[in-house]
């Protein structure tokens, strides 16, 4: 149907594939191109570095100055602060999201102390460096896994909860719905306090620069700071207890998807609805893979 569209289109077009998993064969690149051969061209978008069949374009990370920039956020720092603050963001080899969330930290402790803390990573942060090693094309997989984890402990338990929330659901924007929903379902909350909990926690989470704003109060939670959740986070069962909640809201939500005119307001909805029910461990979330 795809190919038949642009082929009635009969002009030239990109296709683009975001974020694509690490493929070991030719064969299962294939699936995501373009379905239109002659008219379309495809670019993909990976973190993997192991795709070597293709045209690649290697993104350089942040120059000493920008990452200077970033690290300072508009602030003027003394000659010695600068001097820690180019440590630093060596240290973290230029790598964007890992400069944005230690900006905040650095700010709150001192920059000395966050260099001391990359420089001397914890056991947490070495054994965590080891999972990234496919998802940072540089070598400084140890200073950027000590500042998610150093970053993530310093929230209070509502921004916690939030993140705790965003590794069972899809990289898509979270609605506040969702959001309050899920924490007000686990605590036996109102909605009035569930709502306040939430507010505080995307406060916190984007304080810390472990989220971003998205549309009308949902936010969005890099795959970095998820898999760091994943890795690290001591209560599965309050995990496991998010992820009930998340289905419930979501059952009650998913049935509007009988409306057509529905579909482009629960585009995110639906995301997160296939990331939850992909295994079914229940028959409530059975139910929801139905929908």
């Amino acid at each position: 149907l795809l190919r038949q569209h642009f082929q009635g289109i009969g002009q030239p077009f990109l296709w683009i594939v975001d974020d694509l998993p690490p493929i070991k064969h030719t064969d299962e690149l294939h699936p995501w191109l373009a379905p239109h051969e002659q008219l379309g061209r495809t670019l993909i978008t990976t973190r993997a570095r192991h795709i070597n069949h293709i045209e690649k374009i290697e993104l350089p990370q942040l120059d000493a100055d920008e990452a200077l920039r970033l690290l300072a956020r508009k602030t003027d720092l003394s000659a010695a602060d600068e001097a820690t603050a180019r440590a630093i963001c060596g240290e973290l080899g230029g790598h964007a999201l890992a400069v944005d969330v230690t900006a905040p930290l650095a700010h709150d402790i001192g920059f000395a102390k966050v260099l001391n803390m990359l420089r001397q990573p914890d056991e947490d942060a070495l054994e965590f460096a080891a999972e990234l090693d496919e998802l940072l094309p540089m070598d400084h997989q140890r200073s950027v896994a000590a500042t998610f984890l150093a970053s993530i402990k310093r929230l209070g338990e509502p921004g916690r909860d939030l993140l705790r929330l965003a590794s069972v659901l899809a990289s898509a924007p979270i609605p506040k719905q969702l959001q309050s929903g899920a924490l007000g379902r686990v605590d036996q909350a109102s909605d009035s306090a569930a709502l306040k909990t939430a507010i505080r926690g995307r406060d916190q989470l984007i304080k810390a620069s472990l989220a971003e704003n998205a549309d009308d109060g949902a936010i969005t939670v890099h795959t970095l700071v998820v898999r760091t959740v994943r890795f690290h986070d001591g209560r599965p069962e309050r995990v496991e207890a998010l992820r009930g909640a998340a289905v419930e809201i979501l059952l009650r939500v998913m049935p509007l998807v009988a409306d057509i005119r529905a579909h482009e307001v629960l585009k995110y909805w639906v995301a997160h609805a296939r990331q939850v029910s992909g295994d079914a461990p229940d028959t409530r979330t059975a139910t929801l893979l139905e929908w």
